[in-house]
């Protein structure tokens, strides 16, 4: 079973990250060189399942794992740039 967003879904989420200034995954390669130089962490065993950044709130999703990166590690785990005690928070107003 796979989790789709809509259009809309994602047209919402691509308005959010250029209003934020998010940080990008472009591509495959762009995510490997991530995972290899430590910038995207690695799953835990509580790790929901993902096949996009959609599907995991806040988090990030690794799809080298298929899971969202929880608990995160990094602001590079985050959606929001913003991880804190593990957990990936809304960014500050």
């Amino acid at each position: 079973y796979a989790l789709r967003g809509t259009r809309d879904s994602l047209v919402r989420q691509n308005e959010r990250v250029e209003l934020e200034s998010l940080e990008r995954i472009e591509d495959d390669n762009d995510l490997q060189n991530r995972i290899a130089s430590g910038s995207l962490s690695t799953p835990g065993p509580l790790a929901l399942p993902c096949q996009s950044d959609a599907s995991c709130g806040t988090h990030r999703c690794n799809p080298q794992y298929g899971r969202c990166v929880f608990p995160c590690q990094t602001a590079t785990d985050c959606q929001t740039s913003n991880c804190v005690m593990g957990v990936c928070m809304p960014a500050a107003p």
